[in-house]
């Protein structure tokens, strides 16, 4: 079922996906692309910001608790460089406290947080919405 922010833009909006988890990487990248979504993976932070750079996604899906380069780096950097791209921070809480990352993270410059485990329309009812934002629109040439 194609994305209905695709349909009304001129190109596919391009979402970059960061986690550390494979399986949930791959799932993802099925999932988005089902809705109509180009879809770029990385798999670790300081390779998401390589993809970031080199594709410039309308929108960033980024884990929060990775290695090398968490998501909170990641959010912080990415909002250096950019002001406008509309980022969603996910997680499914601490390895070691009960610390709200997602908060954190919005904090520090995510537009939206989810928790996991979400399902695909979770994921997609947020991109429309971030979509919608004129200023994330215009990153994708509308």
């Amino acid at each position: 079922m194609p994305c209905a922010a695709a349909s009304s833009l001129q190109s596919r909006p391009k979402i970059l996906v960061i986690d550390d988890d494979p399986s949930l990487l791959a799932t993802l990248q099925s999932v988005l692309e089902d809705f109509g979504y180009e879809v770029v993976t990385a798999p670790e932070g300081s390779a998401g910001l390589a993809a970031y750079r080199s594709t410039r996604p309308a929108v960033v899906l980024t884990d929060i608790i990775m290695p090398k380069t968490d998501g909170i780096e990641l959010i912080r950097q990415i909002r250096r460089e950019d002001s406008k791209v509309g980022i969603i921070a996910m997680s499914g809480g601490s390895r070691t406290s009960n610390s709200d990352f997602v908060a954190i993270a919005q904090t520090l410059g995510a537009d939206a947080g989810i928790y996991k485990p979400f399902d695909g329309d979770a994921i997609h009812a947020i991109l429309v919405e971030l979509l919608r934002h004129e200023y994330v629109a215009g990153a994708v040439g509308a």
